[in-house]
């Protein structure tokens, strides 16, 4: 609660004959609230209060949702006409009345903002759901990708901003449809704050005291604070050594670009930009041959953002060789520390000039003219290059020891707060003497964490950063193969936190592949649901550290290879690093030998650099392994792998595939065979009909219905249409209940319609299709007892050898059979066996012994 600027509150009663009244604001603001939040902690739903396109909305947290959705007077309030887009496939929702409605519509791409502050924003995309209740509802999908913090009593919701500190968002009153509003003089205002059964609105001006904030240790702040000059805004040409030159290939023709049309908003912008840029000295008028188109592209926060289109430029430029560094090898750097601070340059490129036999080049054409930069613009294919290379000129001396830097994102990084404050004024010094300016709102100074390229840094290890996985888990399905690229592309960003990421990835990498027809199937769904929930769960990695031994454990399969690289830090092993990687055609005919030599070889040249030079632990499932420096004649393939692996020093132990279970499941999941897709040919009554009893089913009711609360819950099954499939042996079989008639019909269309095969090839065309539990032993019962087979089907055993009877013996014991048999169990006195003795004789046989019996036990 905030507190109030005023002590106390005054208002004058226009009768004449009274004195003003005066009450203790604060006093009665605390009863209120207290009473308010009493009330509010009662309530069953929370509402956030939320800022998109600068209109206020709320939204309801659902964590039975499975979709993001938006009602369509939301639409309509927040002018989102013109992104409202329609879906190729109609969604079928069935809602808890047992209600299905049709969603036809959605928006993509809707800033949203949670917190007063505007510290957390997320673009993210909604279903137009029909006669929706609330303006907006968040999915427990969005819920698991963000991790918010939520009080319930209070209650209270908190999301983490670009730098991964969690910050209080809007709580919304509750929900009532009409609310009544009253001005009251203060002294009814009084009588009513004394009501415990009602709740009002009053207003005062107040200060928010409350909102958690990380605090800057003084030793950190103190270097910051002796910088200030940094957090200048950035103007006038700047004077350094280095300078961006754009060297044209021999005979290229100027590119001339035409105008875009442009909205009246995108105008006025366009008019403001040109000025600022005019008046900061970067840009000048310009009579050049050059000039490229000038396009507008939003941003989250509802602004525009000016962007030169020089591809034309770009294409007749002579393309540079200074390379970026690696990502994961910058993030390797800081390994056992515990304190950070983020450096972001305010607008870094425009703080290089230009070289002045190439300001020309940069000309770009508005409708109020042609102008040209002085300065670097973004844009130009080698940009980055030059950037690049000024950054590593100015902290040469400090890369890679408390620092790194990519582009204008630099990372200072120390184990104590001593070191670091005398470290980040080194940097800073540097950024003074070169003339280069901070942006303060993005830099962090002396946090326990921080977001670097993507990636959360703490002393815990490495983790995937909220709002990027938010975004993966808010992406539409795709419909075209770019959108598969496109979610492909950012997912496999923290592909190293994900096990099996190639075999999860295969039905939507097949898609990619060159003359593959666009078919979005049950395996490409299930694939794209398995990435997120895969990347919402991913592990916090253990950043490596070169005083521990490390361990890498492989395996291989028929369809693919997987490693993992860990070490442990006393807290037993923890994983470094994931790697997987499907099998090339060509070698899946090869021996299991060398598939298992080809995951070694792999994972070695992987992670090359931490292994070489050190002696570590290799864990297989083969263990044949054990002696493959001891193997006799080789073939050339398995010779130049021998060769690669002597350059390492390890020690290769076997272990069971049951217990290397890190990696050995993932190079055998399912999703990584032959994907089969298969169509069901039955009718739409029958559809009706599975999808009635499949909630009363006694197997599959509990699955469907913890599927339909999180699609994610039940591993091996997913939900379509009202159908449940299950996916095994690298096939979509749907679930049949236990309901005689319907398997009876489904039995009949794999056996009868097909042509009265027999068992193995009915079974076989069931089996791919459908699936429960009995299917087999049912199956041979109905093929064995099928009326028509029976009846024409040739018998195909060999006839029965003919009977004769024993002949009629003459006399007594002249025929004498004797068998023994197994009673099961021991007798009392120890007897277990029993001996029969029968004597066959003539029954006209006179005088002599007559037929008899005889046993004894053993």
């Amino acid at each position: 609660m905030g507190t109030a600027r005023a002590a106390s509150f005054y208002y004058e009663d226009p009768d004449p004959d009274q004195e003003p009244e005066q009450y203790e604001l604060q006093a009665i603001a605390a009863f209120l609230f207290h009473l308010k939040e009493q009330k509010r902690s009662r309530s069953d739903i929370i509402l956030l209060r939320l800022l998109i396109n600068h209109s206020r909305i709320k939204g309801l947290l659902d964590c039975g949702a499975t979709r993001n959705l938006m009602s369509p007077s939301a639409v309509k309030k927040l002018h989102l006409g013109m992104k409202v887009m329609q879906l190729q496939q109609p969604l079928q929702v069935r809602i808890g009345d047992s209600t299905v409605l049709t969603i036809r519509e959605k928006v993509r791409g809707i800033p949203v903002t949670f917190d007063s502050a505007g510290e957390v924003r997320h673009s993210l995309n909604f279903y137009i759901f029909p006669d929706l209740p609330f303006d907006l509802v968040f999915s427990m999908q969005w819920l698991k990708a963000v991790n918010p913090r939520i009080d319930w009593q209070i209650p209270k919701v908190e999301l983490p901003d670009s730098k991964g500190v969690y910050q209080p968002c809007m709580i919304a009153a509750e929900h009532h449809p009409k609310t009544s509003c009253f001005c009251l003089r203060a002294r009814e205002f009084y009588a009513l704050s004394r009501q415990y059964d009602h709740e009002h609105l009053f207003l005062a001006l107040v200060k928010q005291t409350d909102v958690p904030t990380v605090v800057c240790p003084p030793e950190i702040q103190q270097v910051v604070d002796q910088y200030a000059d940094l957090m200048q805004e950035p103007i006038g040409l700047p004077n350094k050594p280095t300078k961006h030159h754009i060297e044209l290939l021999p005979g290229a023709v100027p590119p001339k670009g035409r105008i875009y049309r442009m909205s009246p908003a995108e105008l006025e912008e366009l008019r403001k930009q040109l000025e600022t840029l005019t008046s900061k000295g970067w840009i000048r008028p310009s009579t050049s041959e050059f000039g490229a188109p000038v396009l507008f592209v939003p941003k989250g926060n509802g602004e525009f953002k000016m962007c030169i289109d020089y591809r034309g430029l770009n294409k007749i430029t002579r393309k540079s060789t200074e390379p970026l560094p690696r990502i994961d090898d910058l993030l390797d750097m800081v390994q056992g520390c515990t304190i950070f601070s983020k450096v972001d340059l305010k607008s870094g490129y425009r703080q290089t000039e230009m070289a002045e036999e190439d300001v020309y080049k940069t000309a770009f054409k508005t409708r109020y003219g042609t102008y040209e930069y002085l300065v670097m613009p973004f844009g130009l294919c080698n940009a980055p290059g030059t950037f690049q290379t000024e950054m590593h000129r100015i902290f040469r001396p400090y890369l890679d020891k408390f620092m790194v830097v990519y582009l204008d994102d630099i990372l200072v990084f120390n184990k104590t707060t001593r070191e670091h404050a005398e470290h980040l004024a080194l940097v800073l010094q540097s950024l003074r003497d070169s003339q280069y300016k901070i942006n303060k709102e993005k830099s962090s100074f002396g946090l326990p964490s921080v977001i670097y390229l993507g990636h959360v840094i703490s002393g815990d290890g490495l983790a995937p950063e909220a709002a990027k996985i938010a975004a993966i888990q808010e992406w539409p399905q795709p419909q075209t193969v770019r959108d598969v690229r496109s979610f492909l592309g950012l997912a496999a960003y923290y592909k190293k936190f994900v096990r099996n990421f190639s075999a999860v990835a295969t039905p939507l990498t097949n898609l990619t592949k060159k003359d593959t027809p666009f078919l979005w199937s049950l395996h490409c769904q299930m694939a794209f649901a398995r990435l997120k929930q895969a990347l919402t769960r991913a592990p916090v990695l253990k950043l490596p550290d070169p005083t521990l031994p490390f361990v890498l454990t492989t395996d291989a399969s028929q369809y693919g290879i997987r490693a993992v690289l860990q070490q442990d830090d006393g807290n037993g092993l923890r994983p470094v690093e994931y790697m997987s990687k499907k099998i090339k055609t060509q070698k899946l005919q090869d021996s299991t030998y060398e598939k298992e030599l080809y995951a070694l070889v792999s994972a070695l040249k992987h992670w090359k650099h931490f292994l070489l030079g050190r002696h570590f632990k290799i864990f297989s499932d083969y263990s044949t392994l054990q002696w493959l420096k001891s193997k006799g004649e080789l073939n050339d393939k398995l010779a130049r792998y021998i060769q690669f692996i002597d350059m390492f020093d390890f020690e290769l132990k076997h272990k069971k595939g049951c217990y290397n279970k890190v990696v050995d499941a993932l190079s055998r999941r399912l999703d990584s065979f032959a994907l089969i897709s298969s169509t069901h040919s039955f009718g739409e009554e029958t559809r009706q009909t599975i999808a009635r009893l499949l909630p009363q089913d006694p197997t599959y009711g509990p699955i469907v219905k913890n599927l339909q609360a999180d699609p994610n819950s039940e591993l091996g099954y997913v939900m379509s249409s009202y159908l449940l499939y299950t996916y095994s042996r690298g096939e979509e079989r749907l679930c049949i209940p236990k309901h005689q008639q319907l398997r009876t019909l489904l039995m009949s269309e794999c056996h009868d319609a097909r042509g009265h095969f027999g068992f193995l090839k009915s079974y076989a065309a069931l089996s791919q299709r459908f699936f429960w539990k009995e299917m087999r032993s049912e199956m041979l019962r109905y093929v064995e007892t099928c009326e028509l087979c029976q009846r024409n089907k040739v018998q195909r055993k060999p006839p029965l050898g003919l009977l004769k009877p024993l002949p009629i013996p003459d006399g007594p014991a002249q025929s004498v059979s004797i068998d023994f048999t197994d009673l099961g169990k021991t007798t009392p006195r120890g007897m277990r066996g029993q001996v029969l003795q029968i004597r066959r004789v003539h029954p006209l046989t006179r005088g002599g012994e007559g037929p008899g019996c005889e046993s004894s036990l053993f």
